[in-house]
């Protein structure tokens, strides 16, 4: 059976999506009998018990410690020194990621030799690094590279100043891939430079097998509703709905998930017990919570209308009602159907079997 390589900057336990993505296509691909190693920023977690219920290998990418601050295991470094010295270089040398430019090649040249290699990013120095590796060791390098894609890097990197300064290396990775996947069709727009025969669609893949839902009884005596997920201020932003919700006179509870609170902790002194914030949960959990609620929110990226973030398939799985919001034109009217429990205008996900993750890790494997 062939042998696999994925490489991300994390896996199980981090919760994102790339890390989930990373994880059960692994656990998916090697389920169906494939050598799979499985290569990351792992910290000090015991993938013992991991590595024998799926059957495949975990690998640590030992990046310097000063340049990776964040690991697998869900352990961050925040010191003065890190927060310096990224301001300093990130926007100049993509410091701290561009670590992975130089270590990949290393790891692909001293791996046993593999058949196939995906590569997952964000963050896009991942392909970078594997572009190198290729171009610098092409006989040991698998005989198909597949580079998955998240997130545009262009749209990612944040300044416009900055776009073209790191194209060569984007440029390296068109080529030398063999194939480019992007998550939803409305993606491909950002890449018109690239082969076509090259680019794929693959959606984020989930495993629909989870622990039995709560089932939804409408017991909540005043309006209850949940979001899950990042926040960005330029794309994802969630101030115009706490502006709008801190003016309301009536009770409700807004129960928020997420790993940075900082902009939205401020509200928590006007809404009071209206508000409650929480860091993340496990998947399956978050699951058995999402089912709860009497509606789900989402914030939509305005920067890329269109994009269906991996967040709406869980809620889909949870089957509540999903109030989509893009907060650079707040709907309001949208909302106060929703706080009266009419969800008529709710955002639908169709065709949830495509995102099953046995039948995306099937159209990975088409390409092989």
């Amino acid at each position: 059976m062939k042998k696999i390589l994925i490489i991300s900057e994390h896996i199980f336990p981090k919760q994102t999506p790339r890390a989930y993505r990373a994880t059960e296509l692994a656990i998916q691909l090697a389920k169906v009998g494939y050598q799979v190693t499985l290569c990351a920023v792992l910290g000090s977690y015991d993938y013992a018990i991991f590595q024998e219920k799926h059957n495949l290998r975990v690998k640590n990418l030992n990046l310097n410690w000063q340049y990776a601050p964040n690991t697998s295991d869900l352990k961050s470094r925040r010191y003065f020194i890190d927060k310096l010295l990224n301001k300093l270089f990130h926007k100049f040398f993509e410091y701290p990621l561009i670590e992975f430019y130089f270590k990949i090649p290393q790891l692909i040249k001293k791996i046993e030799k593999q058949d196939i290699l995906i590569s997952i990013a964000v963050p896009h120095q991942i392909h970078w690094g594997c572009a190198r590796a290729k171009l610098l060791n092409p006989s040991s390098f698998p005989k198909t590279w597949i580079a998955d894609s998240g997130d545009p890097y262009f749209i990612n990197i944040g300044n416009e100043k900055y776009k073209n300064k790191f194209a060569k290396k984007e440029k390296l990775v068109f080529e030398k891939c063999n194939y480019y996947t992007v998550p939803f069709d409305k993606a491909k727009e950002n890449y018109k430079k690239l082969d076509p025969r090259k680019l794929k669609v693959i959606p984020q893949g989930f495993n629909f097998e989870i622990p039995s839902k709560n089932n939804y009884k409408p017991l909540n005596k005043i309006p209850t509703f949940i979001y899950c997920g990042s926040f960005y201020a330029d794309f994802r932003n969630p101030i115009p709905f706490l502006d709008y919700l801190s003016k309301l006179s009536f009770d409700f509870k807004f129960v928020i998930y997420t790993s940075n609170f900082e902009m939205v902790q401020d509200f928590v002194p006007k809404l009071r017990n209206k508000i409650q914030l929480n860091k993340y949960i496990p998947r399956d959990e978050l699951l058995k919570e999402l089912s709860k609620y009497d509606f789900l929110i989402n914030f939509e990226n305005v920067e890329l209308p269109g994009l269906l973030p991996s967040k709406l398939i869980d809620y889909a799985i949870a089957d509540r009602p999903i109030l989509s919001l893009n907060t650079s034109d707040l709907n309001t009217q949208l909302i106060s159907e929703f706080f009266k429990g009419n969800y008529e205008k709710r955002l639908l996900i169709n065709n949830l079997e495509n995102y099953q993750i046995n039948n995306v890790a099937q159209r990975f494997v088409d390409l092989f």
